[in-house]
């Protein structure tokens, strides 16, 4: 089938079969999707549900996931996060009948390709397609090509590798880098891998702590001051930005900067020089700006406690470091690079994790993120270190009573749906109740009881007798 006025999938004239998975209840009588699939010349599979499709791309190099949000969700986590968790990494574009802000919005934060509403043309739903299969072809070989010390930074879930994607974009080019996350994600990790990995590395990396600098000299410690210029300046000094200069400055705790101070350091964005304090001479340095902080700066904007232009300068590349409980697959890799670095130092022979010790870990929030985990660990290892098999009751016992929380909640919900009848049975159950009910406040008078439930004699008759409810007995 020929599609005229949709660009070519491979400009360079090479066929390639791309795999695509079709999740829709309706795929096979959808025939806008179908030309689609004629049109773009891959090889195509449909399921019904969720599940289905899971298991189906696991056994595939599925290419591409084509996510009707109507199909039977069998699966208990979001859809379009446990289909870019799959091994062959595909995109995805979830496509609705009745478009929904809400759902747009946590799809494409998800990681969705598109989002598409019904009904579209089969060009259009090729265009998408094309493009995002040729976006991931090349994101593929960019990613085989580019080498990222990672610094430290342990982990292989997909918000970790996403982190690290944009970490490695950031280490390539010079535009200014904000790094968010909860306290103790580890973003000071990716703020160093950076620019490590930058062609700043021999220059220093120059930190400014935002949250300890006494507001009166923050000005004076960023920009440096000549001699005299306030009471106790006995000498001239650099400030942290001249330090900087060829290599990458590092705002930590951003959030935490004065307004006034904000200003100053937006105009030295914009003009890239600056002037003492107490100083005329004009002063130039070059460095890559990395900021991060634990804040909400969208927030904060609006609260008018930080300057919005001044935040979009720093979002060249916004790289959000994930807290350990939405990468539960990194804990037992955190957990192991901390026991062998602690058996190296001491001499002591490799400590293996028992699986309950691993489920414990896994099992709790860690609101303190890799940070409690790594104290934790140092804690279990320190007491524990006579042991070369660690069980979950070496663990704290607050990080223990996690899984036992989880375990009974467990149980309890599958005590609810193993006591919870069908729903023909509790439809049956609600029906003869009413009927009870109706023939008490009748007191037994068949006329009556039609008159207050609306039903014909014919039809109550048929319902007292399906179940079972005596008008004489429920009278007396």
């Amino acid at each position: 089938m020929v599609c005229p006025g949709v660009p070519r999938l491979h400009p360079d004239g090479c066929e390639v079969t791309v795999q695509v998975l079709v999740v829709d209840c309706g795929c096979s009588r959808d025939n806008d999707l179908m030309n689609a699939l004629e049109c773009f010349g891959g090889s195509a599979d449909c399921v019904t549900t969720v599940e289905e499709g899971l298991k189906a791309a696991a056994a595939s190099e599925v290419e591409l996931v084509l996510f009707d949000e109507v199909a039977p969700d069998g699966h208990s986590v979001d859809p379009v996060a446990a289909f870019l968790d799959l091994p062959s990494e595909p995109e995805v574009i979830v496509i609705t009948e009745n478009a929904d802000m809400k759902s747009a919005e946590a799809a494409l934060k998800n990681g969705a390709w598109d989002y598409m509403q019904k009904p579209f043309s089969s060009d259009e739903l090729l265009l998408v397609m094309a493009r995002a299969s040729e976006y991931r072809r090349r994101k593929l070989q960019a990613s085989k090509e580019v080498r990222f010390n990672r610094e430290g930074i342990v982990g292989s879930s997909r918000p970790i590798r996403k982190a690290l994607e944009l970490a490695a974009q950031a280490a390539e080019c010079d535009a200014n880098v904000l790094v968010t996350g909860e306290s103790g994600t580890g973003k000071e990790l990716f703020v160093r891998a950076i620019h490590e990995n930058s062609s700043r590395r021999e220059k220093p990396l120059v930190v400014v702590d935002c949250a300890t600098i006494a507001k009166p000299l923050a000005e004076s410690m960023l920009f440096g001051h000549d001699r005299g210029a306030f009471t106790g300046a006995d000498a001239s000094r650099k400030g942290l930005i001249r330090h900087a200069d060829g290599g990458t400055l590092f705002l930590d705790e951003v959030g935490e900067m004065s307004l006034s101070v904000q200003k100053k350091f937006l105009r030295f964005l914009q003009e890239h020089e600056f002037r003492p304090v107490g100083s005329d001479t004009v002063i130039t340095s070059s460095f890559k700006l990395i900021s991060a902080t634990n804040r909400d700066l969208d927030r904060m904007v609006k609260e008018g406690s930080f300057r919005a232009d001044l935040m979009y300068r720093l979002k060249g590349v916004d790289i959000e470091v994930p807290p350990l409980r939405d990468r539960r697959d990194d804990i037992k890799a955190i957990a192991a690079r901390c026991a062998d670095r602690f058996c190296q130092e001491r001499s002591l022979p490799e400590k293996r994790f028992s699986p309950c010790f691993v489920d414990t870990l896994v099992s709790y929030d860690w609101p303190g993120n890799v940070r409690e985990l790594l104290v934790v660990m140092d804690k279990v290892l320190a007491s524990a270190w006579n042991y070369d098999l660690l069980y979950d009751f070496h663990l704290p016992p607050f990080v223990r009573l996690s899984r036992v929380g989880h375990a009974m909640r467990d149980r309890g919900s599958r005590g609810e749906v193993r006591d919870l009848p069908s729903f023909r049975q509790h439809q049956a159950d609600s029906t003869r109740a009413y009927l009870q009910r109706l023939v008490r406040a009748a007191e037994g008078d068949k006329d009556r009881a039609c008159g207050i439930s609306g039903l014909s004699k014919s039809y109550l008759y048929k319902l007292l007798k399906q179940h079972g409810v005596d008008m004489g007995d429920e009278s007396r």
